[in-house]
């Protein structure tokens, strides 16, 4: 055979090849998301997020290494939501676009009028914005578009519920949160008179002063948390709404090793509990667990318990 039908059959097979290689190549890939960066943006970037709702805007700005909501009212955010959000911001990945039609951006929600508008700031300068709309129908993509495009993306994750919270979500519930090892003492005066004090070694173990018994390890670990841990259900923005006696159903004091003092007291009325810290105006809600562990008398550690240990 001659050289150059050589050639030419080579050059056949060579196309054949790559036409079945990529055939297989493109079958391999039917049915797979094209997985694009919507936003990838990096935490030092911005210092300010709006979120403007067709209700309400919200305005989260940060002082230092923490944030506080801004607008409509000034309190320190909750750490682990904004925690959730920056995780969040840092890569945003789309799955697919399924719409360019601008049409129908009422449809997927991201429209002006049903939308929530995500601006990002730094020092009064924009760094990014967006438009968030629905969820997905199976809650695993969000619908979004960047402002001034027309491409509406599904991007991965249920942004909504990272972003898109009442105000008092926002809020930081923390009532108490304190390092163990600052805890001195820990007292607790309940309006029927059942007191007692509990003295801490700095390890996060604690024992009841003056008693020699047998103790209940369960309650007292549960009421011990509550020491440098308590957080709030909701907030009172009106005391005066609340119906509070002038005596507390209980007290906690809390002396610390920094020479502080901290008072919480707790109330029960009627089927709602509430604690105050301080005497501040801040009254807080907080659930019937919280309430019942705080609550907890010198009977109840006393009292029998499969596992039990003994105070000096």
């Amino acid at each position: 055979m001659k050289p150059k039908y050589l050639l030419v059959l080579l050059v056949v097979f060579v196309g054949l090849f790559a036409i079945v290689k990529g055939s297989e190549l493109l079958k391999g890939n039917e049915g797979q998301a094209q997985v694009r960066t919507f936003l990838k943006v990096s935490a030092s970037t911005y210092n300010k997020i709006s979120i403007v709702q067709p209700s309400q805007t919200q305005v989260l700005q940060k002082s230092g290494n923490s944030w506080e909501l801004t607008t409509p009212i000034t309190y320190p955010v909750m750490q682990s939501a904004m925690d959730t959000v920056v995780s969040a911001l840092a890569n945003l990945q789309s799955d697919d676009i399924v719409s360019s039609n601008a049409s129908k951006k009422a449809t997927y929600g991201v429209d002006d009028q049903t939308g929530v508008k995500i601006i990002l700031t730094q020092n009064n300068k924009e760094v990014a914005q967006f438009m968030l709309g629905n969820a997905s129908t199976d809650g695993n993509h969000t619908y979004a578009t960047l402002v001034n495009s027309n491409d509406i993306h599904a991007v991965r994750g249920n942004l909504r519920d990272s972003l898109v919270k009442d105000t008092s979500s926002w809020r930081d519930k923390t009532i108490l949160a304190l390092q163990s090892g600052n805890v001195s003492t820990a007292q607790f005066v309940h309006s029927a008179g059942d007191s007692f004090r509990l003295t801490a070694d700095g390890q996060g173990n604690y024992s009841l002063d003056g008693n020699t018994k047998t103790v209940n390890v369960t309650k007292m670990s549960t009421l011990t948390s509550y020491v440098t841990t308590l957080l709030a259900s909701a907030f009172v923005d009106d005391p005066a709404t609340v119906k509070l006696s002038s005596t507390p159903d209980l007290r906690m004091v809390i002396a610390t090793k920094d020479n502080n003092t901290i008072n919480v007291s707790l109330w029960k009325v009627g089927t709602s509990y509430y604690a105050q810290k301080n005497g501040t105006g801040q009254l807080y809600q907080v659930d019937q667990t919280t309430y019942d562990g705080v609550n907890t008398s010198l009977t109840d550690l006393l009292s029998a318990a499969t596992s039990t240990t003994t105070t000096p």
